[in-house]
């Protein structure tokens, strides 16, 4: 993933962003087709829909972002950067899917899915027809998006135990925390593949919280 600027990315640093989150693409998979089966400490409520949901929008977020930073300059590129911006709100209501029919479930979660799936296609559209072509507005969607979960954070804290808290938290501190190294993308050398690390970070602590927690 990454945003316009007035800086292209160096070869080195678009290896680093295509090797970076190739490699998120594989552990991807290897989590969810491995470890999810694997027998956990608690009793897992995420119905199959919405783990295929999430699993679904995380390959799809690490391989078009993999794509993206792999190709050339060129018309290709610039197609695939603008699908990169979109699978972001994909896979924020794709994290957001287990959690709402899971150990949410109820009305709670049933709001909560169709806020969070409504906010994300009026995110695509308007990012197809150029309303939040400013980083800073595209940004500013996506977090709160994220941050949306405090609506139900009474009922959703309640529910989690301790440990699956701290993890949901950890995450939500990844994806918050390395927006200042996505803002800085202009300014300082690999500071997007920086960004991408955190974006990894946040991706397993939340895959934790979701396969033992959810």
């Amino acid at each position: 993933m990454r945003r316009d600027d007035v800086r292209m990315q160096t070869l080195g640093e678009e290896v680093a962003n295509t090797l970076i989150h190739a490699a998120g693409l594989i552990l991807v998979v290897v989590m969810g087709f491995v470890v999810w089966p694997l027998p956990r400490t608690a009793s897992n409520r995420v119905p199959m829909p919405a783990a295929a949901a999430y699993l679904s929008t995380m390959v799809l977020l690490y391989a078009t972002s993999a794509v993206y930073h792999g190709l050339p300059p060129g018309r290709a590129k610039r197609l695939c950067m603008k699908l990169d911006y979109c699978t972001i709100y994909l896979f924020i209501a794709g994290s957001y899917t287990p959690f709402a029919l899971g150990v949410l479930s109820g009305h709670e979660g049933t709001a909560l899915l169709l806020v969070i799936w409504t906010l994300a296609v009026a995110g695509i559209a308007l990012q197809a027809f150029g309303k939040l072509a400013h980083p800073l507005l595209s940004t500013g969607f996506y977090l709160a998006m994220g941050w949306a979960v405090l609506a139900v954070a009474w009922p959703l804290f309640a529910l989690l135990p301790t440990a699956g808290l701290a993890w949901l938290l950890a995450g939500a501190a990844c994806y918050t925390g390395g927006v200042a190294f996505f803002l800085m993308d202009s300014r300082l050398k690999f500071a997007h593949s920086i960004w991408h690390l955190f974006v990894l970070a946040g991706s397993a602590c939340h895959f934790v919280a979701i396969v033992w927690y959810a």
